[in-house]
Parts: structure tokens; sequence; C-alpha cells
């Protein structure tokens, strides 16, 4: 019999169920089952633990399990596995390093008629030509706010995947987000925190040794270099720069999401968001201006921007197919944007508003070619196309042909940085430019052409220095903050000089001086805006801000200006201190449609939902009207009467021909780099040219080497050629000689300081000019040695603001002027050597800064006889004038006024007059009058670039008259010194009013020997000693016809108009295009007959900024005041000056309005760049950041609209 022990069997049964679990345990603890990391997974995202978090290990740790989870969740190999894992933000796609990006609202150098240029990989229409991506931004919507303003810009970019390899979705669908979805998030190797921007930049940081919640970045080259991360929290980060602006960013649905951006003076923008996906529902300003997101849930579950409002009502609205991409956009105004993709969700079209496809991209496949884009289409048929160089999976090399048929070929380091661009390669022509970079890949060695250029940097990254081959160009330093503390140009080292600049502890601008000592100081309110600035001379411009806007400034004189905005933040009236208002209507799209003045009368615009300008009309009523092609560009401008003249285009988007309203032709031709080779002139297509220039240059310079000025003939030879060869100084490389051959005028030379780069002098025939200058590198001393004759010498000094305080003539007598705290000049008084006066000048004005006084002893003015039978015809031409009747041609130039005929050049210019005068005028290429013969009396006249250098009369070389003007820079022909001949018994020392008026010819013994007086608009009577000086009113030449040379046009005193029409347009600041100077000629002179100019430079303005500021346009307060037109100071030109990156090009994005600079306020102080700027066409300010402008890589324009608006734009040439 068998027997069973009991315990035995209790314990064989129990056995499997032991062997169960333990096995089951074991496999936890070993290989993590399934339904264990399911629950696992569940527990460390309800403690905030994500892959993409660097503290995910830390959170899982200290997760809640439950029960017996906690031995399997808490395991650390387990939380590791969790915490390398795949994370949502995970993807894949090419690198793009800080810095290879175009700005956002920026254009780079790149346009869409140019390949890019420079070290820019910024190309075509634009394509990443370091990866090949396509990129496009899109300014949707802007809020204007003086403390902080919004901009909806949104940004696609292609070959971007995430981590299920699927096309990226962004807050706008497939390859779209915009620029407040920046994120925060784990590299996929978890070796480092990257910040990622909706561009596709990544900045990486790496931890501080010894924390676990502080990361750096030591590594990129722009604003981010030596910022940090800190861990906030049990679900935060704060990202803070080096300037002390921080970016937060908060955990939400896995990702660390941008929330808040905040200066150092607690201005905040805040980005509102949904806490359980993301989304953005409202970025306000800092002063509470909101924009409004409405958003639906994506085929994938990722929320996509479907509504976007602002304060106005205004409303964009976006629409996506069932892929989440975004197929439609409807902007602010209406117009409908439509998208077009391929069947891997690549962007492929963007259709405009008026059907036009804006691009059509052809993207590559394959290994080496995937995604890339390898060629576009334009609007205008024309194409880019672009062949990689790929070596072990980068981009070694690219090049790109453009819409001209050029090649620009990149070749690029291990980073994406351009170590030489070749342009066009290929060919004889071609340029090379080459570039060496720090371990961060900030720029240290470029050369182009001739120049080889160095650069500096401090342990911030700020740029300290630059210096070409020759020497040092500027050093700066900066504080811990990168303020920039000291800056001198090149030979400031030297006299032991710079420009100082002091911050309050919030970083605001409190201080600064200038080389000699003064001093510009500032208050700030509470949000770092300038409540007060006090010039050198104690002038105090005081600013009044209400919520986001500024309402108000008051000027040294206790003027208010007020200015009232609307709920964006876009102003709509400007009223003087004298309660004139002027207002303005803005369309949905920000563009202005009525302006009315302060009289009533209203100039209206209207425009194409492709924001091209269709009509402009004044308040007569006189109407232009405007047609463009499909890419844009305008094809037909039409008179008001009804008169077209036509542009044609090459596929370069360059202007081919020109057919003005007579029917005469324009043709120009270009070589394969886009410069200037041919312009030929036409009386009708078909025809043979009746005038041609041609251009040469100079490859190793990259410069213009020489012109040539002839006429063609079926032969083949040349009638009547001027040649033009240019010199350069080897060590400034500026322009040094323009010689022409044949020639009458002799060889003239420019002389540059080698120290300071400066003018030094001029070396003419038989005459030399030598210049003194201050720390400031203002003239302060001028000598004119004439035919080796003892120097003259005039004396020149300034007040504390930079204004003319007194000039000391070679004869003894001094001038002295003298200013409001507004810096209206007040008055000029003419002194002999002994002190006694010779006569003086006073000025009075009104609240509103109009002239309305003018009195002293040389203050003689005529008045007019009055005309009662004037009358006018739909283009504002004057068509009946003191019983007379006048006609005009088809480009609206007079033909006849009645007892006159006048007959005009192939440029539009005064070619000869017939009848009670008998006239002939010529020309060179560059515009200048170069011969005139009037009643059989000649005339020929040479030039120093846009000075004259001396007249010869009748051919007779002994008494050729030179004249010597102070600044061969600029100025408006300010005479001050004549010869006549080589008898100093002649010699004329100019006394001139504050117009620029000639009143008076003195001799060396300081008498006045001609006078001349002045009816406001010029009619002109001369007194005393007949003297053959033409230099009257204005300081413009007075022919003897009736009419005075304004360079551009000339001008009639007797009717105070110009006989022609404003080459620019509008753009003067005037709606009529024959009007003189806004019917203000006590105040204003014209000198280039393009636009009003002040005739004696006033120097910077009471805080640098006069009363234009916050979001005042220029033009808008011309309408109120009148335009103040001022040239830039010469060094503004300067790309490693003062002013870096000195004047922008077409390469740039950037537009001049007119023929000439129009140097303006910024139009928003304080928000970046300097105190003043370039204006462009559409009214923005391109106000240069100087060498201190590292925020974005280096020195660039931070370009100002009107309103608050701003964005950075860096310089086609690195």
């Amino acid at each position: 019999m068998q027997v069973f022990d009991a315990l035995v069997a209790r314990r064989a049964l129990r056995r499997p169920f032991v062997l169960l679990l333990f096995f089951m345990l074991l496999s936890w603890f070993v290989v993590p089952h399934a339904h264990a990391n399911d629950y696992c997974n569940s527990r460390y995202i309800a403690a905030g633990a994500y892959p993409a978090d660097p503290q995910c290990p830390l959170k899982a740790a200290a997760a809640d399990f439950g029960g017996m989870g906690g031995y399997v969740c808490g395991d650390p190999n387990v939380i590791a596995e969790y915490c390398s894992g795949p994370a949502g933000t995970d993807t894949t796609e090419p690198a793009s390093p800080e810095g290879s990006m175009p700005d956002v609202g920026g254009n780079d150098c790149s346009s869409d008629a140019t390949a890019g240029c420079g070290n820019s990989t910024s190309g075509a229409d634009p394509v990443n030509l370091y990866t090949g991506q396509f990129y496009q931004y899109a300014h949707d919507l802007s809020v204007a706010d003086t403390a902080g303003s919004l901009d909806l810009t949104r940004v696609y970019r292609s070959g971007a995947y995430d981590a299920s390899g699927n096309p990226l979705a962004g807050a706008f669908g497939v390859g779209m987000s915009f620029t407040y979805d920046t994120i925060l998030a784990m590299s996929t190797d978890r070796q480092r925190f990257e910040l990622r921007e909706a561009s596709g930049i990544r900045v990486p940081f790496t931890p501080r040794a010894g924390s676990s919640k502080i990361w750096d970045d030591l590594t990129s080259p722009g604003e981010y270099y030596r910022a940090r991360i800190d861990a906030v929290g049990s679900s935060g980060m704060t990202l803070t720069l080096r300037d002390g602006r921080t970016q937060q960013f908060t955990m939400i649905a896995g990702v660390y999401r941008l929330v808040r951006l905040q200066d150092r003076n607690g201005n905040a923008v805040v980005i509102a968001r949904d806490s359980k996906t993301g989304a953005v529902m409202t970025v306000s300003s800092p002063n509470g201006r909101l924009l409004d997101f409405t958003s639906v849930t994506g085929s994938r579950g990722t929320p996509l921007v479907s509504r976007v409002s602002d304060p106005l009502k205004r409303q964009v609205n976006y629409q996506y197919d069932g892929q989440d991409r975004l197929i439609q956009f409807t902007d602010a105004g209406g117009g409908v944007w439509r998208y077009g993709w391929d069947n891997q969700s690549r962007l492929v079209t963007v259709t405009d508003p008026l059907g036009n496809v804006q691009v059509n991209n052809t993207y590559g496949n394959g290994r080496d070619l995937k995604d890339r884009v390898v060629s576009q289409k334009l609007a205008d048929n024309s194409t880019f196309g672009f062949a990689y160089t790929v070596v072990n999976g980068k981009v070694v090399q690219t090049e790109v042909t453009d819409r001209r048929g050029s090649v620009r070929r990149l070749e690029f380091d291990a980073s994406g940085h351009v170590l030489r661009n070749t342009y066009p390669a290929g060919l004889d022509i071609v340029q090379v430019q080459t570039y060496a970079y720090d371990a961060t890949g900030r720029v240290t060695n470029r050369t182009w052409a001739d120049r080889q250029y160095s650069y500096a940097y401090d342990t911030n990254g700020n740029r300290i220095g630059e210096a070409d081959q020759y020497g040092t160009l500027v050093t700066r330093s900066f504080d811990s903050y990168s303020r920039l503390l000291t800056e001198a140009q090149a030979g400031d080292p030297q006299r032991g000089v710079s420009t100082i600049y002091a911050y309050d502890a919030k970083g605001n601008l409190l201080t600064v001086t200038d080389r000699l000592g003064n001093r510009t100081t500032l208050t700030n309110d509470s949000r770092g805006r300038p409540l007060t600035v006090t010039d050198a001379l104690k002038g105090l411009t005081k600013y009044v801000w209400t919520g986001a806007d500024l309402t108000s400034v008051t000027d040294p004189l206790n003027r208010t200006t007020q200015f009232t905005t609307d709920a964006a933040g876009r102003l709509t009236a400007v009223q003087d201190p004298l309660g004139n208002r002027t207002w303005r209507t803005l369309d949905a799209l920000d563009r202005t449609t009525d302006v009315t003045d302060a009289a009533g009368g209203v100039s209206h615009f209207t425009w194409d939902s492709g924001a091209h300008l269709l009509s402009q009309v004044d308040p007569k009523g006189v109407t232009t009207r405007y047609t463009y092609d499909a890419i844009g560009r305008p094809r037909t401008k039409t008179d008001p009467l009804g008169h077209s003249e036509t542009y044609t285009w090459n596929s370069a988007g360059q202007i081919e021909s020109l057919t003005d309203r007579k029917g005469q032709v324009t043709s120009y031709t270009y070589d394969a780099a886009g410069r200037a080779l041919q312009t030929d002139f036409r009386t009708e297509p078909g025809a043979l040219p009746v005038r041609s220039w041609a251009y040469g240059w100079n490859d190793a310079l990259d410069k213009l080497n020489g012109t040539r000025d002839f006429i063609p003939t079926a032969d083949g030879r040349h009638q009547k050629e001027v040649d033009t060869v240019f010199h350069y100084d080897s060590l400034t490389g500026k322009l040094v000689r323009a010689l022409e051959i044949p020639t009458f005028q002799g060889i003239w030379t420019y002389r540059y300081a080698p120290d300071t780069r400066d003018l030094a002098g001029i070396d003419m025939d038989r005459a030399t000019v030598n210049y003194s200058r201050d720390a400031e590198h203002r003239v302060t001393q001028i000598q004119y040695e004439v035919n080796d004759e003892a120097p003259r010498t005039f004396n020149y000094a300034y007040d504390p603001l930079g204004r003319p305080g007194q000039v000391t003539f070679a004869n003894g007598i001094v001038a002295t002027y003298t200013w409001d705290a507004a810096s209206q000049l007040t008055g000029i008084t003419y002194r002999r050597a002994d002190g006694n006066v010779l006569g003086d000048l006073t000025y009075g004005y009104d609240l509103a800064g109009r002239r309305t006084r003018a009195g002293g002893s040389l203050a003689k003015v005529n008045l007019p006889q009055a005309v009662s039978d004037a009358q006018y015809n739909g283009a504002n031409q004057l068509t009946r004038w003191a019983g007379k009747t006048l006609s005009y041609d088809l480009n609206g130039n007079l033909a006849s006024d009645g007892v006159n005929q006048f007959g005009w050049n192939e440029q539009n210019l005064l070619r000869q007059i017939s009848g009670g005068v008998t006239a002939s005028f010529s020309y060179d290429m560059f515009g200048r009058r170069n011969d005139r013969t009037v009643d059989g009396h000649r005339m020929q006249t040479a030039w120093i670039g846009d000075e004259l250098n001396f007249m010869v009369p009748d051919g007779d070389w002994s008494q050729r008259i030179r004249m010597f003007s102070p600044y061969q820079a600029g100025g408006p022909d300010e005479l001050t010194f004549r010869r006549i001949g080589d008898d100093a018994s002649l010699d004329r020392y100019v006394l001139r009013d504050a117009n620029n008026n000639v009143i008076a010819l003195t001799d060396a013994d300081q008498q006045s020997q001609t006078q001349y007086s002045y009816e406001p608009y010029g009619a002109t009577v001369q007194t005393g000693v007949a003297d053959p000086n033409p230099q009257q009113y204005t300081g413009r030449e007075n022919d003897g016809t009736g009419l005075y040379y304004y360079r551009n046009r000339y001008y009639n005193p007797a009717t105070a108009r110009f006989i022609s029409e404003d080459p620019i347009g509008w753009a003067s600041g005037q709606t009529n295009a024959y009007a003189y100077v806004g019917g203000n000629p006590v105040q204003f002179s014209d000198p280039e007959g393009l636009q009003m100019a002040f005739p004696i430079p006033v120097g910077p303005m009471p805080g640098g900024g006069g009363g234009q500021a916050g979001g005042v346009p220029r033009w808008f307060n011309d309408l109120v005041s009148g335009p103040t037109w001022v040239k830039p100071p010469a060094n503004a030109y300067d790309p490693n000056g003062p002013k870096a990156p000195g004047k922008p090009s077409a390469a740039d994005g950037y537009q001049d309005p007119k023929n000439g600079e129009n140097w303006v306020p910024n139009p928003n102080p304080g928000k970046g760049g300097s105190a003043w700027g370039w204006e462009d066409s559409s009214g923005d300010v391109w106000c240069p950041t100087g060498q201190g402008g590292n925020a974005h890589g280096g020195p660039h324009w931070d370009v100002q609209s009107p309103g608050g608006r701003n964005r950075n734009v860096r310089p086609a040439r690195q």
C-alpha cells in the first residue's frame, strides 16, 4: 500500500503557480512585457516624463506606479529604455545650422531674380542651397505694439519627416509652421538639447558639467551663442540669451513649447496654448493686443490653424486637404492663395490671388536627390536649375543655374558653411569669394576681388574688430550682455577717441557720447521706451506713450505733434502743433487707400489683390494708372491724359526696354553676371540707335572700368565718341580718378588719408584742395592752392549737435550760424575780420516748424506781379499763363510757352530752345550738362563727380571760371570761392542765405562787389559789378534763358514750376509733377530737380531722431510740415564703417524710391538699428545696426515699418 505525504503533495500542486509567477516577474525585470510597457508608459506620462525631456529619468523614477508595478516600472533599465526611445519630436531632415537660413521676413541676399550671393546659402525662390530644401515665408497678419509687435509669419520647408517617416506636420499642416511654434527637444541621439525653429534651424545646447538642469550653447554663431537653458519646476524650461531676453517653454503633450518671450524690461509676448494638444489659442502683445487662433483637428490628430483674427476683426483663413496639407489661404483682404502638392506631399506650386503660379518646384528622387529641389519655374516662365554634389550623404557643392543662364557654384565645409562662392562659374568674368570660419561658424576671413578682410570676436561672440589687408577698419567693445560700449572707426585709435554708450540695469540706452565728448541723454519708461531725449545742448524732446502706441512728441521748443492709431497700432492721423490734422485710411492688407490733408484734399490709391498699386489720384482727380506682368513687375504706366509708357523685362528680372509716351525706345543689355553692358536710345522701335552707352568692367576689382558714349552708324563706325576711364585707390578701394578721352579738363585725382580712409584732398590742373577733419570726421579746414599761390584757407566749426556754427572765409569774412533748440536755423551773420557786421539774416517759424519770417540787412525779397489767367489741364500742366498758351509733348515736357519752342533729347533732357531765345544743350552719359550755347555764346563745363569744377566761356581758356565747393561728396554746390582765369584780383568769395541763394560776391578785401535779390520763386535781379557767375537762386545755374538748370530738370521762376515732369513721380513727396518744393520756396530748395532738401545741413536732430518717431511714416509728416530730405553722412556708405553694412542694394531686396538717397529718421526708435536709415520705395526705413549688430550674425539692417513692425535683413555680401 502506497502512502502519500500530504505536505509534499500540496507543495507539488503549488509549484507550477509559483514558477509561473516567478517567470512572469522575471520576464518583467529582464524583458518588459507588452502589457507592462503600456502600464509603465502611462505612469511615466502621467508623471510628465517624455522621451524628449532631458528630465525624463528623474520624472519617471518619481512616478506613482501603484501595486507591484513599481518593481518593474521603477527599474532603472526600464526607465532608461523608455527615455531613450522614440519621441514625438524626433524628426528626420537635413541639418540647418544657425545662420544658414534667411531671416524670417528678410530677403537675405536672395530675391526672385538671383541665385544668391556671397556666403548666403539661400538662392532662387528661395532654396537652401546646402540642403536643397524649398522654403517659403508668408507674413499673414501683423499687429503693432511699441513694446513688442506681433507678426504671424508662416514658414514652409520641404524634406522634413517625423519619427514614423511621414511628412512632418506643423500648425499649418505638412511642412508648415510659424515663428511662435519654436520648441525645445532632445536630439535623436539624446546627447544634447535642441532649440528648433520653424525654419528648421536647430541650435544645440549641451549639459553643463556637474548639473542636470542647465544646458549651454557654446557652438552656434548667432544670437543664441552663450545662451543657457534652465529647468524650471517639473514641466518648464527657460532659455536666457546673453543680452538678458528670455524664452519660456512649458511641457504640453510631451513637447516643450514656447509660451512666452520677454525682454529685460518685462515686455512679454505671451503664447496661450491648449493644455492638452499644445495648439496656440492666442498670442498677446505686451499691451494686450491679441492674435486669436482657431484650430481644427487634422487627419493625424494634429491641431491645424484654420483661422486667425486680430483686434480689427481682420481674419485670415486656412483650408487643408485630407492629408493635412494646406491647399488654400485667404488673406485679410479676401485674396485667395492656392497651394499644389505632389504625391509625396511636397509643395510644388504657389498660386497668387491673380491666378499666377508664382513658383513651380520640381524635386529630385533617389538617394542623393530625394526631396532636393532640382528646378524651379516662376510666373514669367523663367527658370532656376540646381545640381548637387553629394559625398557620404552631405552636399559638398551646389551649382545653381539662374534665370539668365549663369551658374553660381558654392563649395561647403562639413557644417554647411560656404567656403567658396563662384559666379558666373566657367566664364572669363568670373568672380570668386572665399570664406573662413571659427569653430562656432562665425566668419573670420573673407576675400573678395582685391580685398582681404579679417574679423575678430570677443568671448561672447560679438564682433570687436574688422580689418582689411591695409589696417584696422573698426574696433568695438561690449559688456557681458553684448551691449555696445565703445566704437572706433579707422583712424580713431590713433587719435584716442571713440563713441561711448551707457545703459541702465535693464539694458536701455542712457547716454551716447560722441568722439568730441558731446553727450545725448535718454530717460525711459518701465517698458524701455524713451520718455525724454536730452541733446548735448540740453534741448529736451519728450515722448508720450498710451498703451501700445506713441501718442505725442514734444520738441525742445515745447511744440507737440499728436498721433492717432487704430486697434492694430497702425498710424491713422497726425496733428501738428497748430491743430492741422492729416488722416489716412488703410485697407485690411495695411495698404494706404486714402490720405486726407489738413485742407480736406483727398489722395486716393487703389490696389489689386496681388498688392500692386493700380492707380493714384491726387486731390484734383489727376490719375496715374499702372499694370503689371505675372511676376509683379510694371508693364505700363498711363498718365492722366491717357498716354502710356511700356516696360519689358529679361528673364533675369532686369529691365530690357522702356518705350516712352513718344514712342522712343531705350533698350538695355547685360553680361552674364547681370552687369550693364550697353544702353541704346532709338527714336522708334527697330531704328538705328541715335546714341549708345557702353560699359566695361574690371573683373579683378569687380568695378566699373570705363564707359563709352557714342552714336552708332550703319557702317559700324562710331561718331562723337567719348571714353571715360575709372581708376581706384589700392588702399581704400575708392574712386580716385575719372578720366575723359578726349578731355579739356585735364587730370584730377582724389587723395585719401591712409589711417581714416577719409577724403584728404583733390589734385587738379594747377590747383589743389586739402581737407582737415575733426574727431567726428567732419571737415574743419579746406585749403585751396591755385597756380602755386599761397593757400586760401577756409575754417569750419560745428556746435555740439553737429550743426554748422561758424565758417571763416579765406578773405577774412566770418559767417556765424545760430539755431534754436529744435535745430531750426534762426540767423546768419557775416562779419569782416575786424568784427564789423557786413550783413545779417534772421528767420522765424510757426508752431508747425514752417518758416514764416525772414529779416536782416541782407534779406532782400522782391515781390512778383500777380497773374490772373493761369489755367491747367487734367495732368497738372500749365496751359495758359500771362496771356500765353503753353503746350507739351507726349512725355509731359514743355513744347512751347507761347514765345519759345523747346526740344528734348533721348534722355528727356532739354536739348534746344528756339524763338525768343536760341539755345542748345548737351550732356554726358551721366546726365551732367557739359555744353550750352545761348544766343551764340558757348559755355563748356567740366565736373568732378557731381560738383562743378570749371566752365570755359566761348572756348577762351584764359577766362575759364574755376568753382570751389567745400564738400565734394554732398551739398547742393555750396560755392564758396571762385577764380576767373589766372587773375587773382577777380577772386570772389560767396555769401549765401539759408536757402543756398547766392546773395553777394565779395572780393579779397571783404568788399561786396555783386549783389543778388530774388522773388520767392526765384526771379533774379543782379546789382553792383556785373559778374559771369551763373550760380544764383538756390545755388543753381541761371542760363540767361529765363530758366535755371536743376540737374535733372529745368525750372522756370516766372511760372514757379519745372518745365518737365518729376522723374521720380510721387516719391518726391508731391503729387503735382511740375510743382516746386510743395509751394514753400522760402524754406526748401530742390537742387537735383527731384525732391525738396534742406539747403544747409542741420546735423543730427535732437535725440538723434527729431520729431519723426514711434510709428510716424516719413511721407505722413511731410504732408503736415513739408518734407525734410537729408543726405546720409559720408560714412554711411562704408560697409565696414560705423553704419555697417552701409547702404542696401537691390540684391538685398531694397529699392530706392528716387534717384538718390532718402536718409530719414527711424520710425520706431528703440526698436533696433540706427536712429536714421534709408527709406525704400514702400516707405520702410532700412536702419543699419552698425558693427554691433551681432544678434543676427553680424551687421545688418533693421527694416523698420511705420507702425512698429520690424524685420532683419543681412547684407548680400558677407
